[in-house]
């Protein structure tokens, strides 16, 4: 298991299996699965073909995984947080649209790498999916997740005294999102102001600002090195991800709120875990 994590991370920093040793894995396990066969099962009672009902399915319980695995990545120490973060998400199956799961997964990807939680600093492979996606998202979706993934970039460069480096992801990043504006298939001038959705947004992000404010040693380690997990590399992930969800939401209004669910239950999962650990102690 040992020599296929490291053959794994050889090729990719961002790989981190799901092992069945953690109870907290087998849990989140155990419920996505459930969402999905109930997920289906509601939708074919409710009427819905045994296609439709089963991608429902699917996204809800992709959904439930992004909303915990975002909690666990912005918050290492608290298997709380992320199983506060799925509950957040399924209540609000109930109420919304599914997430945006592309997107979700590219920003796993960048939160990967600039957290470095495996210990192994990024690859060609990593980079290169971050921009790939980054592209992909700007020319189909919104250009800001192309301004998102320069200042991801460029903060783990920073961080990694790469400066250079970071300044070629840049630019090139910068060129596909001018190419992505003037031919894609986003507008660079559309914007859906909602104010139920800003209010929400910047709720969270008050609520969430004492957390990022608060000096704290993580005591998990780095899955390849063992190493404790930078306390200033998750202060600086935990604001580029709160500053991409308000991003999104301002320029996209409910419709970005929405696709990136999964990230604001995760974010409102370590609050509410975090302020409860205040208040007990």
């Amino acid at each position: 298991m040992k020599k296929a994590k490291m053959a794994v991370h050889r090729i990719s920093s961002t790989g981190r299996p799901l092992s069945f040793k953690y109870p907290t894995n087998r849990a989140i396990i155990f419920i996505i699965a459930s969402v999905f066969i109930f997920g289906t099962l509601t939708k074919l009672v409710a009427g819905d073909s045994f296609t439709a009902s089963i991608a429902w399915a699917f996204g809800a319980a992709t959904a439930l995984f992004f909303a915990w695995a975002l909690a666990r990545e912005l918050d290492p120490d608290g298997n709380a947080s992320a199983f506060i973060a799925t509950a957040f998400m399924f209540v609000a199956l109930f109420f919304a649209d599914l997430p945006a799961l592309l997107a979700l997964f590219w920003f796993l990807l960048i939160i990967r790498i600039l957290n470095r939680i495996t210990g192994v600093v990024p690859k060609p492979l990593d980079l290169a999916g971050v921009v790939v996606l980054a592209a992909v998202l700007s020319w189909q979706e919104l250009w800001v997740y192309g301004l998102i993934a320069v200042i991801a970039l460029y903060t783990n460069s920073w961080m990694d005294g790469e400066k250079k480096k970071g300044i070629t992801l840049v630019v090139l990043v910068l060129s596909l999102l001018v190419l992505s504006v003037f031919f894609g298939n986003s507008s660079f001038t559309s914007v859906e102001i909602s104010v139920i959705a800003i209010v929400a947004a910047s709720f969270i992000t008050l609520l969430f600002i004492p957390v990022i404010c608060i000096k704290t040693k993580i005591k998990s380690l780095t899955d390849i090195t063992r190493e404790p997990v930078s306390a200033n590399r998750m202060r600086l992930l935990r604001i580029i991800a709160v500053v991409t969800g308000i991003m999104v939401t301002t320029v996209q209004g409910n419709t970005g709120f929405i696709n990136l669910l999964p990230l604001w239950a995760a974010i409102g999962g370590i609050v509410v875990w975090n302020y409860y650990k205040s208040i007990k102690h």
